[in-house]
């Protein structure tokens, strides 16, 4: 099964240690991620349970789901949308959603399913008590960012998928490279550490991953390599 277990199903992750000597050691940012969940009705009796798991024994400070909260073979109809919706209500922490293709770009309508997307999930972390202070991005609501315990949340819109004609593709790309290089710019200083979120990376989305390596000068042992990694990990991950 997937979901809590995908802790890595984050496709896009990177550590970036900034003036490490400002934080206590002992200053720990839990957090829970999950996706690729429900794919089908037997999985929403899963993400049910798993729920209710999450709110008895996780410490976590916020949630984030990194999108496809649909298989492929279920249509796109709103009651899709709002019922996932309503899962994710039943959390105690604060839970951010990522775009994913499934629930857009794959749709037969991408444009309704944008809009059931955006009327479900763009800033569903407002509707928990105590969710972080968050910045969005004003070309790109979706995207947002916020610092938690000196460690710097970024969320993309990074769906993958074979559609590339849908939603201005290139244009997206560019504006989460400018996001993060953003972010950085005005935060770096602030931080220590940071991670980033998004759905998912495809091999010949070089414009963003371009411009994200050079932006952090990144070695071979820094994001480059580790996206590959996390994508490896991810496929070596046993199914229960």
């Amino acid at each position: 099964m997937r979901g809590f277990r995908d802790l890595f199903l984050l496709t896009i992750l990177t550590v970036l240690l900034l003036n490490d000597w400002i934080w206590a050691q002992n200053e720990e940012l839990i957090f829970s991620v999950m996706g690729d969940i429900p794919y089908s009705s037997s999985e929403e009796l899963i993400l049910q349970q798993q729920i209710a798991e999450h709110n008895l024994y996780s410490p976590s400070e916020f949630m984030v789901h990194v999108g496809d909260i649909k298989g492929t073979s279920t249509n796109c109809a709103e009651s899709s949308y709002s019922r996932f919706a309503n899962y994710l209500l039943e959390l105690d922490a604060p839970t951010f959603v990522i775009p994913g293709d499934n629930e857009w770009t794959d749709c037969a309508n991408p444009e309704e399913a944008w809009s059931f997307w955006a009327s479900y999930f763009m800033n569903f972390e407002q509707n928990f008590c105590g969710a972080p202070v968050v910045e969005r991005q004003s070309i790109r609501p979706e995207n947002f960012a916020f610092i938690k315990k000196g460690v710097l949340i970024i969320g993309l819109n990074m769906v993958g998928g074979t559609h590339t004609e849908v939603g201005n593709w290139n244009q997206r790309l560019q504006d989460n490279a400018d996001w993060v290089n953003q972010q950085f710019q005005e935060k770096g200083s602030l931080v220590r550490a940071a991670v980033v979120f998004g759905h998912s990376l495809r091999k010949s989305d070089e414009l963003f991953e371009t411009n994200f390596c050079r932006l952090f000068l990144i070695s071979e042992n820094g994001f480059c390599t580790l996206w590959a990694s996390i994508t490896a990990l991810r496929s070596e991950i046993p199914t229960r």
